[in-house]
């Protein structure tokens, strides 16, 4: 997030005329608010779907059909974990007998997760190669880096600060 969000308002800013700026502003910051909370519960989601498929799966490769007592028993132990910390629980002969495959596909689920992630982040940037556009229709000189795109976009603009060269600022 950022790298994205370091250059998002500039370059979102710039992509519109200067009467519309106040209008793109919220729709970009509604955007990241709202991305981000969809992205969060769908990799959420995903983590968790993904880790009860896996720990279910291993436990019935291991002969193991956990009834409703049992399944409890563990619920308490992971919530009491994670308040406490793993090693600072007691551990009961059922929980002992599946603390590997917890571990092991809570792990593993985070992994794909994290891979997940990775991946959107991947098409986010092939999306932006593809779609953004190098020079703001705004503008009528070329850009020579990132930080002059922002600064010409403000009102404070100093040749210290930028790569435009210096007769660019001279009135």
């Amino acid at each position: 997030m950022g790298v994205v969000l370091t250059v998002n308002d500039p370059v979102g800013m710039n992509a519109v005329e200067e009467g519309d700026r106040g209008q793109a502003a919220g729709i970009i910051n509604t955007a990241e608010q709202l991305g981000g909370a969809l992205g969060i519960a769908g990799l959420g989601a995903l983590q968790l779907g993904y880790y009860f498929h896996l720990l279910y799966h291993r436990l019935s490769q291991r002969g193991i059909a956990p009834t409703p007592a049992q399944v409890k028993i563990v619920h308490d132990f992971i919530a009491q974990a994670e308040v406490k910390g793993l090693n600072n629980v007691p551990q009961n002969s059922t929980v002992r007998y599946v603390l590997r495959d917890l571990v092991s596909s809570h792990a593993t689920s985070f992994q794909v997760a994290f891979y997940a992630s990775g991946a959107i982040g991947l098409l986010g940037a092939l999306a932006c190669a593809i779609l953004v556009r190098q020079q703001p229709r705004t503008l009528d000189h070329p850009i020579f880096g990132r930080r002059s795109r922002w600064l010409t976009a403000n009102a404070a603009t100093t040749p210290g600060l930028t790569r435009l060269p210096p007769e660019a600022f001279e009135h």
